[in-house]
């Protein structure tokens, strides 16, 4: 201190008192399996506290959860109370959801502060500003087989869009209207047969239809019964039945045994009498469905009536029942008993020819036929110098075991519009065949979408049965096994079909047991229940979706120490088989939170390759990393935000892969695909291909041509190629340009490494060009390309 004279000097002291800083925390989560608890730690508390660095004392609550209850050592926490952290440390801190808390809504959140060891002496800070804990409830949801909006909410959730599963068809049995027609003709008293066993064949008649109605009396449908008799010039109606059982059966067997023989054979008046009795019949049964008429005309010889008015009977009488036509006996003329009988057999006249190979005009074209395997197929001249003769020549033309076979195409099918149906035929001349060759037909009818083998046959018949209405192809397959040096080879000829001039196909009765029939019984059977088309939603979280209902088909059951199948468990039964095989696992029903969790750990177990059941669906992933499983159908996948990847499975797909680096895999059939943003791997598997004939195309509508480095996108081909090393890739892949759009690239592939024989799979790189402008000019030198940016995948063998 100074007067401006005099300096005195003197000390002053401070004290600074030290003043605690509050700790910092930030928001939290945490993810819990529906209907299960949720047991905190400390780490679920964010705390720092880096000036003084002291340690967590306490967590305060400072709002309580909606939709759960937070429990501190088996009581519920109250609004405001401190939770010491050595409890939280302990496990006494616990949050249980409530049952309620499900869907698209479900988790639950509150707040809290944290307070360290500090103290707030001297106006110091111990607790840190409100946080949010948020809680996502894992779910699973697994909708009905409807068309159904299945959506998930915040958590990590499993989506069903279908449960699948198995409909027991009860089907009760066939009714039907039968008569017994039997000749009283006076042959029928003849005997036949050889030595100590001749009998009449009346005799035989009488016991082999005793025989037939101790089994019809057995069947599970209602059957009304006539018996009917000819003789002379006309004929009687003997007895008819209304519901034949165990209580009137004598009253038609004693009828029968007490008939004598004499007179003509009136095959029309029998004829007549039968078709005024079905006439009389029922025509639909208690379950609503039609009485089904079967006549059983039993005779030994030749018909004595006039043969237009019996012709005209027997049309009459086969427009309402099947005719079966039975001799009696040895020496009974099967010829004329196979023009009275309407069932089996095949025509013989009229119809339409396909095929004579005659011009190049549509089916006579080889070059219109679908080939598959390697062979080849001309239009060959069979004919001489003064007159051509035209056929359709199937050579196979590598005797390594596989068919060569050819395929009418869909464009060129044979339709059948009349009631009636229509049998087929073609000729067919075989060249070099070896004992070791095999030619097989096969006749495809279209089923739904299908195309399904009715029937098939050898070089030995090449006339079919009679098929009714639909469309219908011819499919050739030549095989040379003999590795002889020469190869077999099939001419085809006159491809045609025939709708009238039937000939049945009668049977001859030696034997009681030989007068039968295969009534329709009663029956439950397994059938695939129905799916829809569905729409879901991922919501927040990385979930896994599935468009249809789970393929439970590879449970492993039996191994691992897993419960054996249970054999009457059919295939296709979706999720009732892992409720199944979780009750049997474990000994308790599964919750949604056990089979949450064994469809998380097992997803892919759950989509089968080439699995064709399904509607067509639509899934977005939403936020988070995604898995989508399209599954059979025509579906529509968005992964969204995050890095999903998407399974477009059977069908013609169409896969979104939003923002992040996606993984997409069309799948087998022709998909689009969009990776948008990021870099996204497209990817095929074995089984994605089509075949040489038909390969399977798809389009890739934004591929980005830029290094992987640098955000481009990849082909990931290692699972669609096989047996392929670093210097053979030339043979399984082959780039040019769009001839429909040059601006686009096609990549055609051939999984086996024989793309000079034909792709089995193409894709198509929207305005891509992977020539540098034109520097790299062969396949070989766009493929080190790729290789050399990382965008082509495949496995470097030696």
């Amino acid at each position: 201190m100074t007067d401006g004279e005099t300096t005195t000097s003197s000390s002053l002291n401070i004290d600074v008192l030290p003043v605690n800083d509050a700790p910092s925390s930030e928001d939290g989560s945490a993810n819990v399996a529906e209907g299960k608890t949720y047991t905190f730690g400390t780490d679920d508390f964010a705390f720092s506290d880096p000036v003084e660095g002291h340690s967590l004392v306490s967590v305060t609550i400072d709002s309580l959860p909606s939709g759960g209850t937070l429990y501190i050592d088996g009581r519920p926490v109250l609004q405001g109370q401190e939770i010491r952290a050595a409890d939280i440390e302990g496990g006494k801190l616990v949050f249980k959801p409530d049952a309620s808390n499900v869907g698209e809504n479900a988790g639950s959140s509150f707040q809290f502060h944290v307070k360290d060891s500090g103290g707030t002496a001297n106006g110091g800070q111990d607790s840190s500003s409100p946080q949010t804990f948020e809680i996502h409830v894992d779910q699973f949801v697994g909708a009905g087989n409807g068309n159904d909006t299945v959506k998930g909410g915040s958590g990590n959730d499993v989506l069903l869009g279908d449960q699948g599963g198995m409909l027991k068809n009860v089907t009760p049995g066939t009714s039907y209207n039968i008569a017994l027609v039997l000749d009283l003709s006076d042959s029928m008293n003849d005997s036949w047969g050889s030595g100590s066993s001749k009998e009449t064949r009346l005799a035989t008649a009488k016991k082999a239809l005793r025989s037939l109605l101790e089994d019809l009396v057995d069947h599970e449908g209602t059957i009304n019964i006539s018996l009917i008799t000819f003789k002379g010039t006309s004929s009687t109606l003997q007895t008819s039945i209304s519901g034949l059982d165990d209580s009137n059966i004598d009253q038609i067997v004693n009828k029968i045994l007490g008939l004598s023989a004499s007179g003509n054979t009136p095959y029309g008046a029998a004829f007549n009498e039968a078709t005024d009795w079905f006439d009389d019949q029922p025509k639909v049964d208690a379950y609503g469905k039609p009485y089904e008429n079967l006549t059983f005309f039993l005779t030994d010889g030749e018909p004595t009536d006039s043969s237009w008015s019996r012709d005209q009977a027997f049309t009459n009488l086969a427009g309402v029942s099947q005719v079966h036509g039975i001799g009696i006996g040895d020496g009974v003329s099967v010829s004329t008993l196979d023009k009275y009988d309407n069932t089996g057999g095949n025509y013989t006249t009229g119809g339409s020819v396909y095929a004579n190979f005659e011009n190049t005009q549509g089916l006579n074209n080889p070059t219109n036929w679908v080939k598959t395997g390697t062979g080849e197929l001309t239009r060959y001249d069979a004919g001489n110098w003064w007159s051509s003769d035209y056929k359709l020549r199937i050579t196979d033309s590598n005797p390594n075991g596989q068919a060569f076979t050819v395929t009418m195409p869909e464009s060129q099918k044979m339709i059948i519009t009349a009631a009636s149906g229509a049998s087929f035929g073609f000729s067919a001349t075989m060249g070099n065949k070896a004992a070791a060759d095999t030619f097989e037909w096969r006749l495809l009818m279209k089923v739904g979408s299908e195309w399904k083998v009715v029937e098939r046959g050898t070089q030995a018949d090449t006339m079919t049965g009679i098929h009714g209405p639909g469309e219908y192809r011819f499919e050739f397959a030549v095989n040379d096994n003999s590795n002889n040096g020469d190869r077999f080879r099939v001419d085809i000829d006159d491809i045609r079909s025939y709708t009238s001039g039937r000939i049945g196909e009668s049977q001859v009765v030696r034997d009681p047991s030989d007068l039968e029939t295969a009534l329709v019984g009663g029956s439950t059977t397994d059938e695939l229940a129905p799916v829809g088309n569905d729409k879901l939603f991922g919501g927040e979280g990385s979930d896994i979706l599935f468009g249809d209902t789970i393929n439970s088909d590879h449970l492993p059951w039996g191994t691992g120490g897993n419960p054996a199948k249970p054999a009457d468990l059919p295939e296709g039964s979706g999720l009732d088989a892992l409720k199944l095989f979780l009750l049997m696992k474990n000994g308790t029903q599964p919750t949604d939170a056990d089979l949450h969790k064994y469809i998380s750990d097992n997803h892919g177990l759950f989509d089968v390759a080439g699995d064709t059941r399904g509607g067509n669906d639509e899934l977005h992933g939403g936020a988070g990393n995604d898995i989508l499983y399209g599954q059979g159908g025509d579906d529509i996948l968005y992964g969204d935000d995050g890095n999903d990847i998407l399974y477009g499975g059977a069908g013609k797909d169409t896969l979104h892969g939003g923002a992040g680096n996606d993984v997409l895999i069309g799948g087998k059939g022709d998909d689009i695909l969009y990776g948008n943003g990021g870099s996204d791997t497209f990817k095929w598997e074995l089984g994605d291909q089509g075949t040489t004939a038909q390969p399977a195309v798809d389009v890739i509508k934004d591929f980005s041509n830029a290094a992987v480095s640098a955000g481009g996108d990849v082909l990931d081909l290692k699972d669609l190629l096989q047996q392929e090393t670093d210097g053979t890739l030339s043979q399984y892949l082959h780039f040019s340009k769009d001839p429909a759009n040059s601006a686009n690239t096609i990549i055609e592939i051939s999984t086996t490494g024989k793309i000079g024989q034909g792709a089995d799979q193409k894709i198509v790189l929207e305005n891509v060009d992977l020539t540098d402008g034109g520097r790299l000019a062969t396949d070989h030198a766009i493929i080190n390309d790729l290789l050399t940016k990382g965008k082509l995948h495949v496995d470097h063998n030696n």
